[in-house]
């Protein structure tokens, strides 16, 4: 939990937080305060407030009560009226009267497991049980964002992201070996895995601890799904970012997440590629030489990593120059 205490021609208080039942990241503020200690007393109440919100909810947020504020707050609006109704059926006709009024802290695997066999037994096809399921792995993990998350954090293509498996996962000495990319729209499944770009591309890389923990929650997670869906999960392809059920991602959704992402975020509408760029920015920003760029990234010449860095070099050069100008402004305004 964040907190900001601004002075403009009164005092106001900023207080960011994670909802723990959302994971979504909010914010609340309340302004017109005379003094700084009047605003960080109001915001130290605010603060407790707000944790002791996040206890009771915990204790009594029921899944039926989660699943309708998801829907409501997260959904509407944000995805297209057939994905929202089919949503609302799921968990309307299927989800909250198999379940009544369980609390959500009480929902484990096995429990799930027999909700899904309990489909399937009222004779339910397998494609009902998925998307069914879809909505609850929905529901419960933020779609997407760890793809997006690995591309900031790494460098790596969208293909090379999407056609990691586990076994190119090492989290105790926290490296991801790039040695193959995905097609994203093969003829036959046997196309589906192929080549990196050019041989360097293939290598490996180490990844932060932000990152590493990141995964390993998500296996955690993923564990749980396989053993929840059982033989309605592809084992075989042994994806790390893949749909709820084990398969590849949809190119068409991975698009339209990121949009709704940047949309959300008030930023211009960019492609996935874009989020290579971020890590070469933040590599620059962080003070990485070319040689450890060019290896990071795959890329097979000295030539295109010194493009890279002049592109970012001069953006990095501009914003530099206009954070002097601003200081240098306010500056000699004061004298």
């Amino acid at each position: 939990m964040k907190k900001a205490v601004k002075k403009k021609a009164y005092y106001e208080y900023r207080i960011r937080y994670k909802d723990p039942i959302t994971h979504e990241y909010k914010e609340k503020s309340k302004r017109g305060f005379t003094s700084s200690i009047e605003t960080q007393i109001a915001a130290a109440e605010e603060e407790k407030r707000i944790l002791e919100g996040f206890e009771v909810n915990e204790k009594v947020y029921t899944l039926e009560s989660f699943l309708t504020n998801w829907l409501l707050e997260y959904k509407k609006g944000s995805v297209r009226k057939n994905t929202y109704l089919v949503h609302e059926r799921n968990i309307q006709n299927h989800i909250i009267p198999y379940f009544q009024n369980l609390l959500l802290k009480d929902l484990k695997p096995i429990m799930y497991q027999n909700f899904l066999n309990h489909l399937t037994d009222k004779g339910y096809s397998k494609r009902t049980v998925e998307i069914v399921h879809g909505t609850v792995y929905n529901a419960m993990n933020k779609a997407y964002w760890l793809f997006f998350m690995m591309l900031i954090e790494t460098g790596m293509r969208k293909g090379e992201a999407a056609a990691l498996q586990w076994t190119d996962v090492d989290l105790k000495e926290k490296t991801i070996s790039i040695n193959k990319t995905l097609d994203f729209d093969p003829k036959e499944n046997e196309d589906l895995f192929g080549d990196t770009k050019t041989h360097k591309s293939k290598r490996i890389i180490t990844i932060s601890q932000s990152l590493t923990n990141a995964l390993q929650f998500h296996l955690k997670y993923q564990n749980q799904n396989k053993l929840a869906l059982n033989d309605f999960y592809n084992h075989d392809l042994n994806l790390v970012l893949c749909r709820n059920d084990g398969n590849v991602m949809p190119k068409s959704t991975l698009f339209n997440s990121f949009a709704r992402k940047l949309k959300k975020a008030g930023l211009p509408q960019l492609s996935i590629h874009s989020l290579r760029h971020t890590h070469a920015v933040l590599l620059l920003e962080s003070g990485a030489d070319m040689k450890y760029i060019q290896e990071r990234f795959g890329h097979g010449s000295m030539g295109i990593t010194a493009d890279v860095y002049a592109h970012v070099s001069k953006k990095l050069e501009q914003g530099n120059l206009q954070r002097y100008e601003d200081y240098s402004e306010k500056l000699f305004q004061s004298k």
